[in-house]
């Protein structure tokens, strides 16, 4: 018999499913993935460098800590952003464009941080270098960098590769299913599309 799916990719491909995310794979990588160079995780999967990404959660400090998960992540406490590993995220920037999108009289400031990986993982029910939008526990409001939009209009088609629910386990999704709305399930809308990051020279520094 087959070995059952880990939970968290099981999940995470139950999420695709729901949202009829027929582009979507989901591939097995080695333990070793995480110990290579960019460049050589890109040569494994088949795919340009620019196309490996990360999903962070990130937290609003300017708001309580008692501030609730809402669907507009220009209010929510917690949200999600999906960025390529070739770039920075800029989160000065990534808060005065949800400011700009807030609703009128939400006063909040957009004060953002990386949250606490203990804070993912209740949000997520997903571990390190696993954590993905389809699945998540909490239909965390997603942000999708610009720069990853911007590759569907150079590359008609284009896919990107996120986390597939375990650290071993990779998603590759069309960028046009990434934006559609209902195809991150829990979250029910589309994602919010902004400008958030810089390019990185020093990509490999991180995981």
């Amino acid at each position: 018999m087959p070995e059952p799916l880990p939970p968290g990719v099981a999940r995470c491909r139950a999420a695709l499913g729901h949202a009829r995310a027929c582009g979507a794979v989901l591939w097995r990588a080695p333990p070793t993935y995480y110990s290579w160079k960019l460049a050589e995780r890109a040569r494994f999967l088949g795919a340009p460098v620019d196309t490996l990404c990360k999903s962070l959660v990130l937290v609003n400090t300017a708001l309580p800590a008692d501030a609730p998960v809402t669907e507009d992540p220009s209010t929510s406490r917690f949200i999600m952003v999906v960025l390529q590993y070739v770039s920075r995220l800029d989160t000065d920037r990534l808060g005065k464009s949800l400011r700009a999108h807030a609703p009128a009289g939400f006063s909040s400031a957009h004060r953002l941080a990386v949250a606490a990986e203990a804070d993912s993982a209740v949000l997520t029910a997903y571990g390190h270098n696993a954590v993905t939008p389809p699945g998540c526990q909490t239909a965390i409001p997603v942000v999708v960098s610009e720069a990853i939009a911007d590759l569907a209009s150079a590359r008609p088609g284009a896919s990107v590769w996120l986390g597939g629910g375990h650290v071993d386990v990779k998603l590759r999704m069309p960028v046009a299913e990434l934006l559609r709305a209902g195809a991150l399930f829990p979250v029910v809308g589309a994602p919010l599309v902004l400008r958030c990051t810089d390019p990185r020279s020093d990509a490999d520094a991180e995981d």
